[in-house]
């Protein structure tokens, strides 16, 4: 064998080593002075986490709003904030003899916040402070935004924006002619004195049925300064918070995005009340299954080994590669695991295993054999791809999972698998 045959195949089983370690054992690194493994996490479907179990039962106050078309549109606004909440997995039922809604969400860190959007109803209103009169509602939103105003003490204020369509700016520019701050003359009772006293009349922006903002129309705002009720442009600002820490910065970001998820959809048409409990997951440990899977490959490798000697035991250590960085691509890939997904996984390792003994054993034809397999594996990658754009996340997991071990499979095999055989076949001659 010549040395650069040598040196590139020892380049190929130390690169396999490599990506198995790393896949299987993590890599680690120093961390705000702790080890951790900065691979991230498998993301892995319901049934493998805890779930929290929310039920939504309709007012039995509101006869007349308890029918079917409000129950179904509650149905719909509660999907479509999940979708703005980019919640992949959920369980939705409802009950559309009395609009009941039972959702499935898995525990995580942002169970909380979702719980708090559907537990809001999505109600908003700008009110007269004194006679409570309402002069504009959701009907009147175009547009939110989350705007950030750079301090000079280096501080940020968080505030969210508000856009109003057409109709509500027209609105809100006549109303600023109203609510703002004047001067009237009080006469004193005792002395007979007239003097001059300012009097605001105020407008609230009330979101379900909390005030965010109390104010009147200014036209002195100074420069660099915050105008909260702008009818020159109909947009309203509400502050959310100030300060120099980005901890707080985030907090106060995700609280103008809770705002954003509640005014962005239509308001409930049904007041909800709402319970929630924390359900443990029903398979409570994925490397049962792992195990199982490994436990089936080491079988196939063990035989391929008895069977193929030396050339069995590097083909199951270049298998054993290939499932490795798959598995690195999909933690990579954001790629969610369900049991369904893990039948996937193991389905196109065994491909690979028949896909690699058919390099082994027809290196000298192996373009024939490449060929072969593409074609033959046309209807998979087909349906890979119906499955990665479903709206069921269990079979997203097996549509993801085929494309990509389909993909790489062909790639691995053709730089690791094709050339560690033709060096060895060069050397010891065809394989029988």
């Amino acid at each position: 064998m010549k040395i650069e045959n040598k040196i590139t195949l020892i380049a190929i089983i130390v690169l396999v080593l490599t990506i198995i370690l790393a896949s299987f054992v993590g890599i680690y690194c120093v961390k705000n002075y702790k080890v951790k493994n900065v691979l991230p996490k498998f993301l892995t479907s319901m049934e493998f986490n805890n779930t929290r179990n929310i039920k939504m039962e309709a007012d039995e106050e509101e006869d007349s709003l308890l029918t079917q078309d409000n129950f179904e549109q509650s149905k719909s606004i509660i999907i479509n904030k999940l979708n703005d909440l980019k919640v992949k997995q959920y369980i939705l039922r409802q009950n559309l003899e009395n609009g009941t809604i039972e959702l499935q969400i898995p525990e995580n860190e942002d169970t909380e916040k979702i719980v708090t959007i559907l537990n809001q109803s999505g109600k908003f209103e700008i009110k007269d402070d004194e006679t409570d009169e309402v002069l504009l509602d959701k009907s009147h939103i175009a547009k939110t935004y989350y705007e950030e105003y750079p301090q000079n003490d280096n501080s940020v204020f968080v505030a969210l924006k508000i856009e109003l369509n057409k109709e509500g700016k027209k609105i809100f520019s006549d109303i600023s002619n109203k609510y703002i701050k004047t001067t009237k003359e009080v006469t004193d009772e005792e002395t007979g004195q007239v003097s001059e006293e300012e009097v605001t009349l105020n407008i609230s922006v009330n979101i379900d049925n909390q005030t965010y903002l109390n104010d009147y129309f200014r036209n002195d705002v100074k420069s660099g300064l915050v105008k909260y009720l702008d009818a020159s442009n109909g947009t309203i600002i509400i502050p959310i918070g100030v300060s120099k820490e980005q901890s707080q910065l985030n907090k106060y970001k995700e609280n103008v995005d809770v705002l954003r998820i509640i005014l962005d959809n239509k308001q409930m048409p049904i007041s909800y009340s709402l319970t929630d409990e924390i359900q443990s997951a029903e398979l409570s440990n994925i490397n049962i299954f792992i195990c199982i899977g490994v436990a089936i490959l080491l079988i196939l490798f063990i035989i391929n080994i008895y069977k193929y000697k030396l050339n069995g035991l590097i083909l199951s250590l270049i298998q054993i590669g290939y499932i490795a960085f798959l598995i690195l691509l999909l933690r990579y890939a954001k790629v969610f695991i369900s049991i369904e997904g893990m039948c996937a996984l193991a389905f196109v390792a065994f491909i690979n295993f028949i896909f690699g003994l058919a390099i082994l054993k027809n290196i000298d034809n192996v373009n024939v054999i490449f060929k072969k397999y593409l074609l033959n594996f046309i209807p998979l990658y087909v349906l890979a791809i119906v499955f990665s754009f479903g709206v069921i996340v269990n079979l997203v997991s097996v549509g993801n999972i085929l494309f990509w071990g389909l993909l790489i499979m062909f790639i691995y095999n053709l730089l690791i698998t094709k050339t560690v055989f033709k060096i060895i076949n060069n050397k010891k001659g065809k394989v029988k």
